[in-house]
C-alpha cells in the first residue's frame, strides 16, 4: 500500500455503505473534531455556556455518526464475507 493510500473510515464507508455520510454534520471530520475538543478543554472557560453546549452537541453528533458508520461497515463486511464463503 502506498503512503498516499488512506484506509480511514471517511474513505472506506462511502465505498461500502454509500448511504452513510457526514455531510449533514457541522463537524464532519476527525481533525476538526480534535481541534474543537482541544478548544473546549483549553479555552472552554472563555466560551459562553451556550457556545460550549452547542459545541458539545456537535462533537457528540460526530462521535455518534462515527460509531454508526463503524457498525454499518462491520455489518457490510460480514455480509460480504458470507457471500464469498
Amino acid at each position: 500500500m502506498s503512503r498516499s493510500t488512506s484506509l480511514s473510515i471517511k474513505k472506506i464507508v462511502p465505498a461500502l455503505v454509500p448511504e452513510m455520510g457526514y455531510d449533514d454534520l457541522v463537524i464532519a471530520e476527525g481533525e476538526t473534531a480534535s481541534v474543537q475538543l482541544a478548544r473546549m478543554i483549553f479555552a472552554g472557560s472563555t466560551m459562553s455556556r451556550e457556545e460550549r453546549a452547542g459545541l458539545t452537541l456537535q462533537l457528540l453528533e460526530y462521535c455518534k455518526r462515527d460509531t454508526q458508520a463503524m457498525a454499518a461497515l462491520s455489518h457490510k463486511l460480514i455480509q460480504l464475507s458470507a457471500i464469498e464463503s
